[in-house]
């Protein structure tokens, strides 16, 4: 997990200029969403703080992805119409 968030960050910061950087840019938000709801299993807390912060952070990864999704469609669509 460690080397997919390295790896969205480099393609992130690489591509800012390019059109794909906005679809890229959202990609590392949703790996550490993901390394925080699997961090929250390995700490000590009690489950119901574990449950808020898994929903939380799941909310935001989903978001990140949606968010993604949308421009790449965008870029997509855009594309296809020249």
């Amino acid at each position: 997990m460690t080397v997919a968030f390295v790896f969205a960050v480099v393609a992130a910061r690489g591509y800012s200029d390019a059109p794909w950087g906005a679809v890229l840019r959202p990609l590392p938000v949703a790996i550490l969403a993901l390394a925080t709801s699997v961090a929250t299993l390995l700490v000590d807390v009690s489950e119901t703080t574990a449950q808020v912060v898994t929903v939380a952070v799941w909310t935001v990864g989903v978001g990140a992805v949606a968010l993604s999704t949308y421009r790449f469609v965008d870029l997509v669509a855009e594309r296809g119409d020249r």
